[in-house]
């Protein structure tokens, strides 16, 4: 029998690490500089540093590791301080699409022109409300149109007087009866001076005093003459028409050099070939549409008329001519950081809003289009949580489309609405976004074993670790993300024994000596506990005693089941042998993760062994209860 080896006992003190005071070399928190670094996370820095620079597609970053290792804050940090030689993004703007109203245009401006535009826009229906009127107004405009109507109307007599010198050599003369609202022309014959029909003829003719066979000629002639005048009448109806046609070439002969150069003026200033193509469209419509700005009120009530409905309301009559600017970035400084918190589709990729008129119809045009946070992130970063995306129908699978195709399109969805979706399609518009999810390893795993776009569009993963060497620079920067956090949120400062007691919690956070915790949500939250517990004890700075009061009241808080374990164990109700030797048992640490605490406590394990017909065996092996690695 071979002779056991000794057993070196490891000393008490070497069972935890204590942080050395000579690493921290001030009195307070108070007497360092605050530290902005991100600690800890090379890896991930190099891999969002390249995910962000490179401006490929595809090259969009997904953001690995446990929740409160710094991911969000990293993210937000990176791109604030990222060095952004990218043009500030268009403006966006929707106007109607005249030609066909269901596809409104999508008109791109220079950063802040789209509001511009929406104002040159108003002030253009302003200024034809006022311009226009005083068009039909003038002189010049009355005389031509009054000489124009006295030629035609003079035609008309001249038709009409030739046609009653005519009948009146017939012996008949034409009168107007009223036909219910109606004036109806009727020709009578004329006997003896006086206008009779012919049923007062008839009448006469039963007493005699009227021949029956003058009456028969006279309605025979009667009849070939209502021809004709059904013809002379067609012909003043047609000058009537002709003189309609007239006016309204004359009205848009008068007013157009005005509209034209109103327009003109807009288009030079922004000199955008969309633009002036819709602006085209805008003229010809308010050309065919010059009743909505012609006022036969005082010249004040028509000053007053752009103002009396809200610009872009529902009740708006000039709001087919309207801006809508979607995308402002008139306040842009660089490339925009969007952090969307509620991925949905409405607050992603927009919506088309439907107003409802009096009878209870639903209508949507161009100035229904609301962007999403897509479209404002457009030639910037658009941050969003992995899991909020996959989990909100339809996010993930719009959200893989438009970053193939680099088009983003708006569409009206309200799956649980009774009345539908709306028929509007607008222009898409051509977006470029940086993409960035964060989410956990599993997830990321997930996605590439079972999506096959997914490796195409997040060719990027950056992954935060859980810990970090503890080294002497390390510990530095832990007393300086204290300082930061005592600034940021108001707290005590924390002296140098309590700093080291939170750089020790850090290494039992990471579980080995070696190591330092970058769950640095756990490590802030425990500095606010402990400027708690400084609080409650009348102190002014942050000692060693409140931190670890902080400690101990957090175990309190989760402990309560390792209290009852212990009971048991004190009350004999679970026998744990702490001395002697039995053959087949042993004690050992069984570990309990109660998600928020962990602890251990001791546990028997027993084991029975026989001899069986084909010599020892195991009882879980063939009983298959067991794995292939453990048999």
């Amino acid at each position: 029998m071979s002779r056991g080896r000794k057993v070196k006992e490891l000393p008490a003190g070497k069972l935890r690490w204590r942080c050395p005071t000579k690493l921290l070399k001030f009195k307070t928190t108070a007497d360092i500089e605050p530290c902005s670094d991100i600690i800890g996370q090379d890896r991930a820095l190099m891999a969002i540093q390249m995910g962000l620079e490179l401006e490929h597609r595809g090259y969009n970053i997904f953001i690995t590791g446990l929740v409160g290792t710094g991911r969000t804050t990293t993210i937000k940090r990176l791109l604030e301080q990222l060095e952004r030689k990218e043009p500030i993004p268009p403006d966006i703007c929707y106007m109607n699409n005249f030609k066909n109203p269901n596809m409104p245009k999508c008109i791109e401006l220079e950063p802040g022109q789209g509001m511009k535009l929406s104002a040159s826009m108003d002030n253009l229906i302003f200024d034809l409300l006022q311009k226009i009127p005083a068009v039909f107004k003038s002189d010049y405009y009355k005389e031509r149109r009054k000489k124009l109507i006295e030629e035609i109307q003079e035609k008309q007599k001249t038709i009409i007087n030739a046609f009653e010198e005519k009948i009146g050599k017939e012996g008949f003369t034409m009168i107007r009866v009223q036909v219910g609202p109606i004036i109806k022309p009727e020709l009578v014959p004329v006997i003896d001076g006086n206008a009779m029909n012919f049923n007062q003829l008839s009448q006469l003719v039963e007493e005699g005093k009227f021949p029956e066979k003058k009456l028969q000629k006279l309605k025979e002639t009667a009849i070939k003459l209502n021809e004709e005048m059904v013809s002379v009448y067609a012909q003043v109806r047609d000058l009537e028409k002709e003189l309609q046609g007239i006016l309204e070439k004359l009205d848009r002969e008068t007013v157009q050099p005005v509209v034209h150069e109103l327009i003109q003026e807009i288009d030079q200033c922004y000199g955008n070939e969309a633009l002036s193509s819709t602006l085209a469209s805008v003229e010809k419509a308010i050309m065919s549409k010059l009743d909505l700005f012609r006022s036969e009120a005082d010249e004040d009530n028509s000053k007053n008329k752009a103002a009396a409905v809200d610009p872009g309301s529902a009740e708006d009559p000039f709001r087919e001519f309207r801006v809508n600017v979607v995308v402002d970035n008139s306040e842009t400084q660089a490339p925009p950081v969007v952090i969307e918190n509620f991925p949905n589709l409405r607050n992603v990729f927009g919506i088309i809003e439907r107003d409802f008129d009096f009878g209870g119809m639903v209508k949507a045009d161009h100035m229904s289009i609301r962007a999403g946070s897509f479209h404002r992130a457009n030639g910037g970063y658009l941050v969003m949580n992995a899991l909020d995306t996959l989990i909100e129908p339809g996010v993930w699978k719009i959200l893989k489309r438009t970053l193939k195709s680099s088009e983003a399109v708006i569409q009206g969805f309200d799956p649980w609405s009774l009345m539908g979706s709306s028929a509007l399609k607008p222009e898409p518009m051509q977006i470029k976004v940086k993409i960035v999810l964060i989410g956990d390893a599993h997830l990321y795993y997930l996605l590439q074993a079972y999506d096959e776009d997914f490796r195409k569009i997040f060719k990027i993963r950056a992954d935060f670790d859980r810990e970090v060497d503890n080294r002497a620079s390390v510990v530095r920067q832990y007393a300086g993300f204290i300082r930061a956090l005592c600034d940021r949120e108001h707290l005590r400062c924390f002296d140098r024994s309590g700093v080291a007691a939170v750089v020790e919690q850090g290494v039992r956070l990471a579980g080995r000596q070696g190591k330092l915790s970058t769950r640095f949500s756990e490590i802030a939250d425990l500095i606010r506990e402990s400027d708690y517990q400084a609080s409650s004890s009348k102190k002014e700075v942050v000692s060693r005693e409140h931190v670890q009061r902080a400690i101990e009241t957090r175990i309190k808080r989760s402990n309560l089941i390792e209290e009852k374990i212990q009971e048991r164990i004190d009350e004999g109700v679970l026998m744990i042998d702490t001395s002697g030797s039995v053959v087949g048992q042993v004690n050992g640490l069984s570990v309990y993760n109660l998600g928020d605490y962990m602890f251990g406590r001791p546990a028997r394990i027993t084991a029975a062994t026989s001899l069986g017909n084909s010599g020892v065996i195991n009882i879980e092996r063939e009983s298959k209860l067991s794995g292939q690695t453990y048999d």
